[in-house]
C-alpha cells in the first residue's frame, strides 16, 4: 500500500513538472520578453534577442531616458494595451536603428505612445523614428499619439519619422500629431528612405498629415490620411499613390507662420511643392479630396515636377496632368481619371482612343482616320503643318470651335467624311482655313468635304494667304455643304471665301471644286472669289438667302459653272466701290474688277441664274488698265 501509494506520488510530481510556469512579474515591472519580465522597457530591449517580442504589461514613463532600438536588432513591441509616454526630442524619444515593429494585441487596441510633452524649440523630433539606412519602424497597429491641442499649429509635434536613410511601413493602427504623423527630413538629400502606406490612419490636427522633403521613395496604395491644411506635401523624392487610399484635407488649416516646411504652402489633398530638389509623382488610384484644391503643383521653381495621373479620384479638375490614354470625366463634383476607351473618348485613330480632337490629329501619323466618338465643343485651333495625310470620320457627330478656334490647314491633306458637322460656335472667320506654299508647289494643301459634311461659320471654308502672301498649292474639293451665317457682330459672310490679297496668277495656284455640293448664306455671298484661284462648279447649289446678297461675286481669277443653280437677292440691284468686300447686291452672278486689276475669266456651259439680276458685269472702283 505504501508502495504504491508512492508511486503515485512520484509519478504526479513529474507531470506537475512538465508543465510550464509563466514569470512571476516583480511589482513595478513593465515588461516581458518570453518568461523573463522587466523593470524598464529599455533593459528589455537590451535583453531581448533579434526577433523576439516585447510585451508591455505595464504602463511606462520614459519621457526622461528615452529609448534606442540598436542597429542589427529587430525585435517586435507589442504595446498590449498599455501606454507609453515619451517625449518629442532626441534621447528622450524612441529611436530606432535596427528594425522595430509595433502593434497591439490587446482588444481594441487600446495602448497608446503619446507624449504630453511641449513644443521644444530646435530640438523637435518624431516620437518614434528611423535612423539610419538599416532602420525600419513597422506600424501593424496601435495608436501614436504625438498631437499637441495648445497651439498645434506653431507648436506641434511628431509622430514617426524618417532620418538618414531610414525606412516605414504602414498596414495598421493609427498615428495623430499636431503637425505631421509621418515626417522625413529635409537635410537627408542622398540617403534613400522608403515609406510604404497600406493602411491605418495618419492624421495632423493642424498641418498636412505625410511630409516628405527628403530623398526616397514613398508608396501609399490604402490607408486614410487626413491633415487639417493638407494630406500629403513632397518637396523631393518620388511618390507612387494607388489603390484604395483616402487622402483628405479638411478645411483651411494653418500651416503655421515659418520659414521651412510646409509653412504658407496652402491646402490640398496632395501638394507638389518641390523646393528641396525634383519630384516625380505618380497617381493610378485612390481619393484626394479637399475643400480647396486636390491638387497643387507649384510652379516657382525649376526642379522637376515629373506628374502623371492615370487613376483615381479628386474634388477637383486635375485634367491638366492626366496621361496620354486616359481621360477625367466630371460627376457631382467629383472628378474621375479612368482609361480612355470606346464609351469616353472623343476620338479614335486605329487602336487608339483620345481625350480631345486636337490630341488625336496631333498624334495621327500620315494616312491615319481620326474617327470622331461623340460630339465636341469648345475645340481651340488644331493644326495640320508638317504635310500628313489626315482623314477625319465625323460619324455622325459634330466639332463646335470656340472663338477663332479653327483647323487651320497649312501644308498636308485634309478629307473630311461622315455625316457631320464643324461649326463655329461664335462665329467670325471660318471652321477651317487653307493657307498654301510661297513658293510655286503642286498639292501642298488639300481638303476634300465629303457629300454628307457641313462647314459652317462666318465663313464655310476660308482660303488665306501665307506671310509672303501667297497660296501656291492650294485645292478644295468639295461634294457636301459649306454654310455662311452672320457673325457675332450681326455682320453677314460668304459661304466660301478666298482672300483678294492672293495675286498670282501663274503655276499652280489655288484651285477649287465644287461637285455636287450645297452653299448656303445666311446674309451675304454664296461664293466670294476676291483672289486668283481656278474654279469649277458642277451639279451645285449656291444660295444666298437675304435681300442684298449675292450668289457669286468673282473679282480675279477663273470661273466655269455647268449645270449648276445660282441664286441671289431679289432686292434691287446695287453696286458700291469697295476695296475690301464685296460691292454688288442682288445679283446671281456678278463680275466686278478689283483694285488688283487681275485678270477674269468666265465660262457657263449651262446652268440656272435667279436673282433680281442674273448677271452683272461692273468696274465700281473703275479700275481700268492704265490706271494707277
Amino acid at each position: 500500500m505504501k508502495r504504491k501509494l508512492l508511486a503515485t506520488l512520484l509519478a504526479l510530481c513529474l507531470i506537475v513538472g512538465m508543465i510550464p510556469v509563466a514569470a512571476s512579474a516583480e511589482d513595478g515591472d513593465v515588461a516581458q520578453v518570453g518568461n523573463n519580465t522587466y523593470a524598464t522597457l529599455g533593459e528589455a530591449v537590451s535583453d531581448a534577442s533579434s526577433g523576439e517580442t516585447i510585451i508591455m504589461i505595464a504602463d511606462t514613463d520614459i519621457s526622461d531616458t528615452g529609448l534606442i532600438v540598436p542597429k542589427e536588432k529587430s525585435l517586435i513591441l507589442d504595446i498590449n494595451g498599455k501606454k507609453i509616454e515619451a517625449s518629442n526630442v532626441p534621447s528622450k524619444n524612441i529611436e530606432v536603428y535596427g528594425d522595430l515593429t509595433i502593434r497591439d494585441s490587446a482588444e481594441n487596441s487600446t495602448g497608446k505612445i503619446f507624449t504630453e510633452s511641449t513644443y521644444a524649440s530646435g530640438g523637435t523630433t518624431a516620437l518614434v523614428s528611423a535612423i539610419g539606412e538599416n532602420a525600419s519602424i513597422i506600424l501593424e497597429s496601435g495608436f501614436i499619439d504625438a498631437a499637441s491641442f495648445t497651439d498645434p499649429a506653431n507648436e506641434g509635434q511628431y509622430g514617426l519619422g524618417v532620418m538618414d536613410g531610414g525606412d516605414i511601413t504602414i498596414t495598421g493602427g493609427k498615428v495623430e500629431a499636431g503637425w505631421y504623423a509621418i515626417s522625413g527630413n529635409g537635410n537627408n538629400n542622398t540617403q534613400n528612405s522608403i515609406i510604404t502606406i497600406q493602411g491605418g490612419e495618419l492624421i495632423s490636427t493642424a498641418d498636412y498629415a505625410v511630409y516628405l522633403p527628403h530623398s526616397g521613395e514613398t508608396t501609399i496604395t490604402g490607408g486614410t490620411i487626413y491633415g487639417a491644411a493638407g494630406g500629403i506635401s513632397i518637396q523631393r523624392g518620388t511618390l507612387d499613390i494607388s489603390g484604395d487610399a483616402l487622402i483628405t484635407s479638411k478645411g483651411t488649416g494653418d500651416t503655421g507662420d515659418w520659414g521651412d516646411g510646409t509653412g504658407g504652402q496652402g491646402c490640398a489633398a496632395l501638394n507638389i511643392a518641390g523646393e528641396y530638389g525634383d519630384c516625380a509623382v505618380q497617381i493610378s488610384g485612390g481619393t484626394l479630396t479637399a475643400e480647396q484644391d486636390a491638387l497643387i503643383v507649384r510652379g516657382n521653381n525649376e526642379n522637376h515636377k515629373v506628374l502623371e495621373i492615370t487613376g483615381g479620384s479628386f474634388s477637383s479638375d486635375v485634367s491638366e496632368y492626366v496621361a496620354d490614354g486616359y481621360t477625367m470625366v466630371e460627376s457631382d463634383d467629383e472628378y474621375v481619371v479612368e482609361p480612355l476607351g470606346p464609351g469616353n473618348s472623343v476620338a479614335q485613330v486605329g487602336e487608339n482612343y483620345f481625350d480631345s480632337l486636337e490630341e488625336a490629329i496631333s498624334k495621327a501619323e500620315s494616312g491615319d482616320t481620326v474617327v470622331l466618338l461623340k460630339s465636341t465643343t469648345g475645340n481651340g485651333n488644331i493644326y495640320i503643318s508638317d504635310g500628313r495625310e489626315i482623314t477625319l470620320n465625323l460619324n455622325g457627330f459634330d466639332v463646335g470651335f470656340a472663338q477663332n478656334g479653327k483647323i487651320n490647314l497649312t501644308h498636308g491633306i485634309l478629307n473630311l467624311m461622315g455625316r457631320g458637322m464643324l461649326y463655329e460656335e461664335k462665329p467670325y472667320y471660318a471652321p477651317v482655313m487653307l493657307y498654301g506654299a510661297e513658293t510655286d508647289q503642286a498639292d501642298y494643301t488639300a481638303i476634300t468635304v465629303g457629300e454628307d459634311v457641313i462647314l459652317q461659320g462666318w465663313s464655310g471654308l476660308f482660303v488665306d494667304y501665307n506671310e509672303a502672301q501667297k497660296a501656291y498649292g492650294v485645292k478644295a474639293t468639295v461634294y457636301g455643304t459649306l454654310n455662311s451665317v452672320r457673325d457675332y457682330t450681326g455682320a453677314g459672310g460668304h459661304a466660301f471665301y478666298i482672300n483678294g490679297t492672293i495675286k498670282d496668277t501663274d503655276g499652280n495656284v489655288p484651285e477649287f471644286i465644287l461637285d455636287g455640293a450645297t452653299l448656303n448664306t445666311e446674309d451675304g455671298n454664296g461664293m466670294y472669289l476676291a483672289g486668283y484661284a481656278k474654279t469649277t462648279i458642277t451639279d451645285s447649289t449656291i444660295i444666298s438667302n437675304s435681300e442684298d446678297s449675292t450668289g457669286i461675286e468673282i473679282r480675279a481669277g477663273e470661273l466655269e459653272i455647268t449645270d449648276s443653280t445660282i441664286i441671289g437677292g431679289n432686292g434691287e440691284y446695287t453696286e458700291a466701290p469697295n476695296g475690301n468686300g464685296s460691292t454688288s447686291s442682288n445679283v446671281a452672278l456678278a463680275v466686278t474688277q478689283h483694285t488688283t486689276k487681275l485678270p477674269i475669266k468666265i465660262t457657263v456651259n449651262s446652268g440656272t441664274f435667279s436673282a433680281n439680276a442674273a448677271f452683272v458685269q461692273a468696274n465700281p472702283q473703275e479700275n481700268g488698265p492704265e490706271d494707277d
